[in-house]
């Protein structure tokens, strides 16, 4: 769905006449009435199942505010619970004590995300379910993280000064990359995008990204992949367990940011098409990220490019899509 540098996707699985239907994600607290518009519009009061990837607000705040709109129903909810697998009361503890950075917020903020939305489903009576590896989520298949994976991504999430001293080069970078960016009045599509900036994971990702949910669904020979945030660790460890290449579709990580993928994992992932949701900043998509697809033939589609459209793909047969027009390519 096209809600600018946030994620909300609707899956759904034809049979016969009949719909099971997945949404991933619900984007920031305000895109939420634009999902339900667009739900709204697609006819769907039901989701089977609903998926939080990871904890971050331009994923999981709007969520949250769907699970308040009791006219959509939901049968089952998957989220990870920090709480079982770390010392939560210690965490919570050490993060009043952290004092005030960009890093530390957000992780305040993703707990806080994490609880309320736990809250909502557990006074709904929707049922709970952790979506690790080997899960099944309706036509989808959980390939990552694995449990292990998963906890020892929570115990980076306490080792503040090294996030904070990641957060600042981090942002010193990007600061960098801006000023040549406009410097250069480079653009894409109508957007400023960033141009030549250091190879393709050459930074790591955030923890809280590396624990998105990847998910996979295959019909006939066509195999899809979503990918929500998950960095280059945590699409490494999915393909070091599954066959992931020469995919019909996949979502381009975060947004198109240059630190969730390498080319090794471009040319591995080897999809026909490949969806990413933006809003032609100068930093999602990457220009780097967009050629790197383009180069091994892929046909690459942004939800900002050439206006701002919720983009739709099939595999099989299914039903027409009423109000869409044929995208363009980046």
């Amino acid at each position: 769905m096209d809600i600018g540098n946030a994620d909300a996707i609707l899956v759904t699985q034809w049979t016969g006449s009949n719909a099971t239907r997945v949404l991933i994600d619900g984007g920031h607290a305000a895109d939420a009435d634009e999902v339900l518009k667009k739900l709204a519009e697609l006819r769907v009061a039901h989701l089977h199942h609903l998926v939080c990837t990871h904890p971050h607000d331009d994923h999981a705040a709007g969520l949250v505010q769907l699970l308040n709109n009791k006219q959509l129903t939901v049968g089952q909810l998957w989220m990870h619970l920090p709480w079982r697998h770390i010392n939560y009361e210690e965490l919570t503890r050490s993060l009043g004590q952290a004092g005030q950075s960009k890093v530390v917020n957000v992780i305040r903020a993703s707990l806080d995300t994490t609880q309320e939305l736990y809250r909502v489903a557990v006074a709904r009576n929707i049922p709970i379910s952790e979506p690790f590896d080997k899960s099944s989520i309706g036509p989808l298949f959980v390939c990552g993280p694995t449990l292990e994976f998963y906890r020892n991504l929570l115990l980076q999430f306490g080792d503040f000064e090294k996030l904070k001293n990641f957060e600042s080069a981090r942002a010193a970078h990007e600061l960098k990359l801006m000023i040549e960016d406009f410097a250069r009045g480079t653009a894409v599509g109508g957007q400023p995008l960033a141009e030549d900036d250091g190879d393709l994971g050459s930074e790591p990702t955030e923890p809280e990204n590396e624990s998105s949910v990847i998910l996979t669904a295959s019909h006939n020979a066509n195999r899809l992949l979503f990918t929500a945030d998950a960095g280059v660790s945590a699409l490494q460890s999915a393909v070091s367990r599954y066959q992931l290449n020469n995919l019909n579709w996949m979502q381009i990580p975060h947004h198109g940011s240059r630190r969730n993928l390498t080319e090794t994992l471009v040319e591995y992932f080897k999809p026909t098409y490949a969806f990413v949701s933006a809003n032609g900043s100068t930093q999602h998509p990457r220009r780097k990220v967009v050629n790197a697809f383009k180069k091994i033939g892929t046909k690459v589609y942004s939800t900002h490019h050439p206006t701002p459209r919720s983009l739709h793909h099939s595999v099989g047969s299914v039903p027409e899509r009423k109000g869409y027009e044929k995208a363009t390519e980046l």
